[in-house]
């Protein structure tokens, strides 16, 4: 569980650091409703690491984006792990090897 969720927190520290220092304009970033400019520090606060590291990094840096690659398909691997970490749900938790439903606790 800390592998996962501190490994995460480094890739959105990558993405957060490199928003805060290069990205002096505002990014325009596709949403549900059409193209939306976001200025930098909306865009650290509000869009995913996700997009952050597949559209937002790749246009600052003028590089590749990740996505569709498999370097793409081992970090969504780490997503899932740190996202099962943080919000646990029934299924992820296990008392003595067996997922048990506690009837009396409600």
């Amino acid at each position: 569980m800390e592998s996962a969720i501190f490994s995460f927190a480094a890739i959105e520290t990558f993405c957060n650091y490199f928003i805060a220092s290069k990205l002096d304009y505002p990014i325009p970033l596709q949403r549900r409703n059409g193209t939306v400019l976001m200025e930098p520090d909306e865009v650290a606060r509000t869009v995913s690491t996700e997009e952050k590291l597949s559209v937002v990094i790749p246009e600052i840096l003028r590089c590749e984006s990740p996505k569709g690659k498999k370097v793409w398909e081992q970090f969504k691997v780490l997503k899932r792990a740190r996202d099962a970490a943080v919000h646990l749900k029934d299924g992820d938790v296990s008392y003595g090897g067996k997922h048990t439903r506690d009837d009396s606790v409600r």
